[in-house]
């Protein structure tokens, strides 16, 4: 019986987790350009680790918002006040950020929000 619940919790975790990354935005080469301009050496690959990171650490707890709902300016306050809370590494912090701002600031410029 206890497997059995064992079980039907991951499931549904497993599930949360799809469903959560689903609606989060992926980066692409446009992202990576602008994002290495503000931080050199920023590529693809960081802004799609923070992408991950962002959904495995911020949705533990709370639903996920879309990057564009939130200024750079509002993410920076969120991250810095959550970051302890969600157990994150200061390595792992820059590479949310990257993400979080890059992709609200160009999407907000589009008018996506």
């Amino acid at each position: 019986m206890k497997s059995i619940r064992i079980c039907a919790y991951l499931i549904s975790a497993a599930l949360t987790f799809a469903s959560c990354a689903g609606s989060i935005p992926m980066p692409d080469l446009s992202h990576a350009e602008r994002a290495s301009h503000k931080w050199y050496g920023t590529t693809l690959h960081d802004l799609t680790a923070g992408r991950q990171l962002y959904i495995q650490k911020c949705s533990g707890c709370h639903g996920l918002k879309a990057p564009a709902r939130l200024s750079a300016q509002q993410w920076e306050g969120i991250l810095a006040e959550m970051k302890t809370k969600a157990g994150v590494k200061d390595d792992e912090e820059k590479m949310i950020m990257k993400y979080l701002v890059t992709i609200s600031e160009m999407d907000n410029e589009d008018g996506k929000r």
